[in-house]
Parts: C-alpha cells; sequence; structure tokens
C-alpha cells in the first residue's frame, strides 16, 4: 500500500517548488542563474495536505507496489524487468528520445557537468516505470523530460528529470511526484512549459539558433 499522506507531510522539503511564496527562488541544476519569480505555482492555488493525497491504487503505485507489479509483466519471450518491459510501456516517440539522450553529444550548458546526472535520472524516471505512471496520469513529455533550450538554463522550465538532481521518486498523482533524498521529501508540481523543448531536441535547437545567427 502507499503511504500515507498525512506522513508524507511532516517531512517534506517545499524547497524545490520554483516561485512558491516565502520559498527561496530555486537553481535549476543545469542553469547558473536564479529563475525569475512567478506567483505560485501554475494551477495549484496553495500548498496545504490537501495537494498531497494519496495516489490511487490502480494508477499511481509507490516503489514497493511498483516493483510487485513490474514483476507480473514478464512473459517467456520478454524476462523480468528488461528493458523491454519499460519500452513497450512509453511511447514510442519517448523511448527513441531516451536512446537518443544516452548517444548523443550534450547540448551547451552553463553546468556541463550536470548533463550525466540529468540523463541518468531520465533513464531512472522510464526504467523504474515511473514514466509510464505518469504518462498515464496525464503528465505530458515535457513535464517529464523538459527543459529550457537556454545555455544558462531556467529553472522554471526544468521537467522532472532536470529537477530531480539524484532524488528517489516514492510516489506521483496527477499533479504532484513526491521525491525523497536522504530521507528528506521534496515535490515537483506539474506545470505550464511553454518555451521548454525536450532534452533530446536542445542540442538540434541550439545548433539552428546558432545558424540562424550566423546568417544574420
Amino acid at each position: 500500500m502507499p503511504e500515507q499522506a498525512t506522513d508524507w507531510f511532516a517531512d517534506i522539503s517545499f524547497d524545490g517548488v520554483p516561485g512558491v511564496p516565502g520559498v527561496p527562488p530555486q537553481f535549476s541544476a543545469i542553469s547558473s542563474g536564479t529563475p525569475s519569480p512567478v506567483a505560485g505555482v501554475p494551477g495549484v492555488p496553495n500548498l496545504g495536505r490537501e495537494h498531497l493525497r494519496t495516489p490511487p491504487e490502480h494508477h499511481a503505485l509507490d516503489s514497493k507496489s511498483l516493483k510487485k507489479h513490474k514483476e507480473h509483466q514478464g512473459t517467456p519471450r520478454t524476462p523480468k524487468n528488461n528493458d523491454a518491459v519499460w519500452r513497450s510501456a512509453l511511447p514510442v516517440e519517448i523511448v527513441v528520445g531516451l536512446d537518443r539522450l544516452r548517444a548523443e553529444p550534450q547540448p551547451r550548458l552553463s553546468s556541463p557537468s550536470a548533463w550525466a546526472g540529468v540523463v541518468t535520472d531520465a533513464h531512472m524516471i522510464a526504467s523504474e516505470g515511473w514514466a509510464a505512471v505518469a504518462v498515464s496520469l496525464g503528465w505530458s513529455p515535457l513535464n517529464l523530460f523538459g527543459s529550457s533550450p537556454e545555455i544558462g538554463g531556467n529553472a522554471d522550465l526544468d521537467g522532472l528529470a532536470v529537477w530531480l538532481s539524484g532524488r528517489k521518486i516514492v510516489a506521483i498523482d496527477e499533479r504532484v511526484v513526491v521525491a525523497d533524498a536522504a530521507g528528506a521529501r521534496a515535490l515537483y508540481y506539474g506545470r505550464p512549459m511553454k518555451g521548454a523543448a525536450l532534452l533530446w531536441d536542445l542540442r538540434d535547437i541550439q545548433s539552428k539558433r546558432m545558424r540562424g545567427k550566423a546568417h544574420d
């Protein structure tokens, strides 16, 4: 069974929610500056216990339930926990994008050393089954694997893979991801991602912009 929401609340750190009044501005894992402030979390008027509902059992699974669920997905031709399991559960464009993410050179970033961790977290979201759960709950690919295409980044446009920074996901519902790092809990809210791009498209977008500037 998923943990009760009331048990999460006491230990949750709100440092991971950009723009919430009273919370210091956040730094993106791949940016060098402070994001522009926003008035609260878009679409979430207040923070409180009502936003930490226990996820529906038939959709959102905690870590233990998800592992048990995955163990029952094996078939004689698809070994348990094989890559084929999570790949078959995701849209093909996400699977192809994740393969590109691992194979292609990284984009230009103000914090280049952070990229390897972002790639690792992106594949963790997929391979542990969380991406499939999120997609089934209505999360967009940009919310999961998006980022600002600007070299300096923008924390307001960080998708889940960028925001995680090594944290481990413990629960998810239609609006929020609960993650854990050394016993401290943090929240990631789904948000409008206008201006963001998928991680595997960042390098191409930057290259096109540079070519455009060269022709100006």
